[in-house]
């Protein structure tokens, strides 16, 4: 919203007339199997494989004040 303020522009028109909800869905890949940590190893693959995805979650949970995102790591949901 910073760059529709450096324009000059108004950056409260980024958000929807009405409150919206979006739901991020992806896969998972099973990186590690049959050991006592494959949950959280492969969880942990994801993490580094998705890292910009996640910051660009994080950031648009928190740039709009009419929008909500719903996302469920680690669970290929």
């Amino acid at each position: 919203m910073s760059y529709m303020k450096n324009l000059g522009n108004d950056p409260n028109k980024i958000n929807a007339l009405v409150p919206v909800g979006f739901v991020v869905d992806h896969s998972v890949q099973v990186n590690v199997t049959r050991s006592k940590n494959s949950v959280l190893a492969t969880m942990e693959f994801e993490f580094q494989r998705n890292k910009e995805r996640f910051s660009l979650i994080k950031w648009g949970s928190s740039a709009s004040k009419t929008c909500l995102l719903n996302y469920r790591r680690g669970c290929g949901c």
